[in-house]
């Protein structure tokens, strides 16, 4: 099962709590049917670029949603973290992604709100 371990990559996000996030996994069916139905966050990048950051309350279906979306079906790679706050760091973790990239948003992001 592919959940995330203590000794996953350990990172703090803006308001430094500590958030163990799975490894970078391949986007594939095969690993999206192993993450847990369960909320959660998850941030998805090809050629190691950041294409999207989500948040769903079931994290199995909404990657494979994305499977099929036109733009996300192109990461390459998806590490994902299992919170019931996942709204909240969702919004923290693009408010962070916006200040180290002079106030865009990833790729997928762009195009849905343009």
């Amino acid at each position: 099962m592919c959940r995330p371990q203590r000794d996953a990559k350990k990172r703090k996000n803006v308001t430094d709590l500590e958030l163990f996030w799975s490894e970078w996994l391949e986007f594939n069916k095969e690993n999206v049917a192993k993450v847990p139905q369960i909320p959660g966050v998850f941030r998805m990048h090809t050629a190691m670029k950041m294409m999207y950051i989500g948040d769903a309350e079931n994290l199995q279906k909404r990657l494979d949603e994305a499977l099929a979306a036109p733009c996300t079906s192109d990461a390459k790679r998806f590490c994902y973290i299992e919170t019931g706050e996942h709204e909240k760091i969702k919004d923290e973790l693009l408010n962070d992604y916006r200040q180290r990239h002079d106030g865009n948003l990833p790729k997928c992001m762009e195009e849905q709100s343009a």
